[in-house]
């Protein structure tokens, strides 16, 4: 009889190291003073994702400053397609903590502070590293990480 290889329920963890984003046809905000009231280029963000590799469905957690300088983080599960063995196409979908009052869409709002999201994303997979690019909303988030 043929020896059974082990297996693992999350054969493949994703860490993400950090992050840029750009958010699509704004300028960013200055008012009256001058003073730019809101920062939409961060590179703080950390994060961790927990992918089966033989259902491409993940459980993933991200902490970071959104725009507005306000501390933030996101809870999502994510499911991929692969398209090649090296590209994936998926869609994140979850809650993000963080943004306030009109900070944020009212259509999405779950409670003060916490609303629903969902982003397409493309990633791109080595077998050490990757890197993605998701849109959330307005926002372009492009990030990467190791596998492991």
């Amino acid at each position: 009889t043929a020896a059974l290889a082990p297996t693992s329920a999350l054969a493949s963890s994703y860490a993400t190291l950090g992050g840029v984003t750009e958010h699509l046809g704004s300028i960013g905000y200055i008012n009256d003073t001058g003073y730019h009231a809101y920062n939409e280029l961060n590179k703080n963000m950390l994060g961790l994702e927990l992918v089966n590799e033989t259902s491409n469905v993940g459980l993933g957690f991200m902490s970071f400053s959104n725009s507005y300088s306000n501390p933030s983080a996101l809870m999502f599960a994510s499911k991929y397609w692969p398209m090649t063995d090296q590209v994936k196409v998926g869609l994140l979908a979850g809650a993000v903590y963080g943004y306030t009052g009109q900070q944020m869409d009212t259509r999405l709002k779950i409670a003060d502070k916490l609303h629903a999201m969902v982003a397409p994303t493309i990633k791109f997979d080595t077998d050490d590293l990757f890197s993605q690019v998701s849109l959330y909303g307005k926002a372009i988030v492009l990030s990467g990480g190791f596998k492991f």
